[in-house]
């Protein structure tokens, strides 16, 4: 008999997993662009720095309380989140979750945005439609 909730299926635990997942909440642009806006708002860059590790090591700790269960027995998260919210209640987590990402996607989708506005050419930039109609409205 298949079953019909194959997502759900134990997976293999792969310990190298969680050395990448720490290295991206580390390494990863936000955190530099975030600790850089700190020290632009007149902090010390040791300040910034040690926000931003706290803020990772905050974040940390619900991540790996919630990835426990299905690391040491197993249990997925839909699983787990429909034994504690129950079958309606799991779409509490579920849009949560849905909006963390939303707002992921729009900060990183800026910071990229401004990254290639930077790198065009001059020419490029006094051309955009912005400017273009700045100088009819102003002019």
């Amino acid at each position: 008999m298949i079953s019909s909730q194959h997502h759900l299926i134990r997976e293999p635990f792969q310990g190298g997993k969680w050395l990448v997942f720490g290295l991206v909440l580390l390494l990863g642009v936000p955190t530099y662009y975030l600790a850089c806006s700190f020290v632009d708002l007149r902090m010390v860059r040791w300040q910034g720095i040690a926000t931003v590790v706290a803020a990772n090591i905050i974040l940390l700790v619900p991540l790996v309380l919630t990835g426990h269960p299905g690391a040491r027995y197993g249990i997925a998260f839909p699983v787990l989140a429909r034994s504690s919210f129950g079958i309606k209640g799991l779409h509490i987590p579920t849009l949560l979750g849905a909006l963390v990402g939303c707002g992921w996607y729009g900060m990183e989708s800026w910071i990229c945005g401004e990254a290639i506005f930077i790198l065009l050419p001059k020419f490029l930039k006094q051309s955009s439609p912005s400017n273009v109609m700045a100088r009819y409205v102003y002019d």
